[in-house]
Order: structure tokens, then C-alpha cells, then sequence
């Protein structure tokens, strides 16, 4: 008997977020746990899955982006920042993060603003990699990282072994690192460009764990992101 080839196909579970919401719980430690993410539709492209890894690579991917520059290194809110991509089915998200000192009035440091700051930096980038071609230089920088990361992960056999088993599994199939490598090269600013507005289309849902304090006094900084 002849057995027809795997087709592999997305499962449509994808709905728009369609309004801002900023949920917040408490607990007492002394920094600020804040996420931004944003919600969107996955296709079976692999050219825009390498255009949403190099533009999260510019973001906040690794410890040259923006976020990590300008938050951690320029504004220092915070030791870690930074943004990840996350796929189930035919949706994507990107969650912008960090952890901000806030409430830590045992050494006397009360900085119930840098929540505020944080989220404005996450807004701000959001709208300057939406609004803004990237740069040639910064553009091969992040093609480099990301390279650097694909190939890290080929550097034993065991991780070789889970790379091929992962290609056996994932939509896209079994595609050869040189394939994904040669993809990479080829992204464009144009591509990146297209890809931030694209992502960054729908409304956003913020999660914040904070001090009780830190909480109350950002009630009306959260109120107004919801307008």
C-alpha cells in the first residue's frame, strides 16, 4: 500500500486581542515583573518566521538590542530585559520584559516610576522599529547573532540529534541549517519594517507583579493605558 506524504498544516486557534488590558497581581518582593505582548497571525512562510527572528533580535533578542541598551545599560532599570517570540498553532506572540527594582524599603529605594518608565521604553522602541527602517549595520549585527545562535546549537551531537528531530516536527519541515542561514542573508530592511507593523498591528496585554504600593501607585499610569 502506498502511503500519501505528510501534509503538514496550521490549526486556525488564532483570535485578535481587541482591546489594551493591564493585569496585575502582588507580591512582596522588591522588583517589578512586567510583560507587554502582543498577539498575531502565524503563516506557513518561513521567509516572515527568519524576518520575526531578526527583528526580535534587534528588540530585545540579545545583549546588543535596543531594549537591552537603552533600558538596562542607558535608563539601568533593570540587571535583565529584554523580548521573546513564542508559537502555538497558527498564532504568534512577542512578549516584551523586564524586572525593575520598585519597592525595596529595607535599603530605602522607593522608584514606584520606573514601572512607568519601563513601559514607556517598551512603547517607545515599539513605535521607533515600526516607524523607522533599521539601519544596514544593525541589520547585519543581528543577521550575525542570529547566526551565531543556530549554530551554537549544532555544536554537539546531541544537540545536532534535536535539531533534525525538531525539523521532523515543525511546520516548515526538514529544512537544512544552510537553508535557514541563506534565508537570513536575504531578509531586507524592507522586510523588518514590514514585519513590526505587522506584529505590532494589534492591541496589547500587559502583565505587572509588583508590591502592593508599586501597584497603588501606578493605578492611574494603568488606568490610561487603556484609553
Amino acid at each position: 500500500k502506498q502511503f500519501e506524504p505528510n501534509r503538514r498544516f496550521l490549526h486556525d486557534t488564532y483570535s485578535p486581542i481587541t482591546e489594551t488590558k493591564v493585569l496585575t497581581d502582588t507580591y512582596e518582593k522588591s522588583q517589578a515583573q512586567i510583560l507587554e505582548t502582543f498577539k498575531f497571525r502565524v503563516n506557513g512562510n518561513m521567509k516572515d518566521k527568519v524576518s520575526l527572528m531578526l527583528m526580535n533580535e534587534i528588540l530585545g533578542g540579545n545583549s546588543s538590542s535596543r531594549l537591552f541598551n537603552d533600558l538596562r545599560e542607558k535608563q539601568q532599570l533593570a540587571y535583565h530585559v529584554g523580548s521573546e517570540l513564542d508559537y502555538t498553532d497558527n498564532v504568534g506572540l512577542i512578549t516584551l520584559n523586564i524586572g525593575t527594582t520598585t519597592d525595596n524599603k529595607s535599603h530605602g529605594e522607593i522608584s514606584y516610576d520606573n514601572v512607568e518608565k519601563s513601559i514607556n521604553g517598551f512603547n517607545n522602541h515599539i513605535k521607533k522599529i515600526t516607524s523607522e527602517k533599521v539601519g544596514e549595520e544593525e541589520l547585519e549585527a543581528a543577521k550575525l547573532s542570529l547566526k551565531n545562535g543556530i549554530l551554537s546549537e549544532c555544536e554537539v551531537n546531541s544537540s545536532k540529534n534535536y535539531v533534525l528531530a525538531s525539523g521532523l516536527r515543525d511546520f516548515y519541515g526538514e529544512l537544512s541549517i544552510n537553508d535557514v542561514l541563506k534565508m537570513i542573508d536575504a531578509i531586507s530592511a524592507d522586510d523588518i519594517y514590514n514585519t513590526a507593523k505587522f506584529v505590532f498591528a494589534g492591541k496589547p496585554m500587559y502583565s505587572i507583579l509588583a508590591t502592593e504600593d508599586t501597584i497603588a501607585a501606578n493605578k492611574e499610569f494603568f488606568n490610561s493605558l487603556c484609553k
